[in-house]
């Protein structure tokens, strides 16, 4: 069963309890969707489409454990955000790919396939030589 966002929650309140700087002390954004995810709650759109701008702002700021969560999150509510998201995504997550523990790996890679997405060869070359590097 999937339970709809309440209408009387403000993403401003959210986001407001969710810094996206070091250090943060308390669950970045992308968890905090993750664990709204996990407990069957499917945010409304206007509510998705501010933290999406929220979070394209934020992308470069995230760790390699952030990024794994949004896209984990993202694949549990089968929701997608568009094409200019996705670039900032794949540009934050290239980023710090060798970070990444093969299991995050393991867990990213299945998100993007359930949600159709299409990342770029040269992107998937990345991860795939990343994964591979330090064995």
């Amino acid at each position: 069963m999937v339970l709809m966002w309440p209408q009387h929650f403000a993403l401003t309140d959210a986001l407001d309890c969710m810094p996206m700087t070091k250090p943060c002390v308390c669950l970045p954004a992308s968890h905090h969707l993750q664990a709204i995810s996990s407990l069957g709650y499917v945010p409304d759109d206007v509510w998705l489409t501010d933290f999406f701008a929220h979070t394209r702002r934020a992308m470069r700021l995230m760790d390699p454990s952030e990024l794994v969560a949004l896209a984990s999150a993202l694949a549990r509510m089968q929701r997608k955000p568009d094409e200019p998201w996705w670039r900032d995504f794949y540009a934050a997550a290239r980023a710090c790919f060798r970070a990444l523990p093969p299991q995050a790996h393991a867990a990213l890679l299945p998100a993007l396939a359930s949600l159709a997405c299409k990342p770029e060869a040269p992107w998937l070359k990345c991860v795939a030589s990343s994964a591979y590097a330090d064995q």
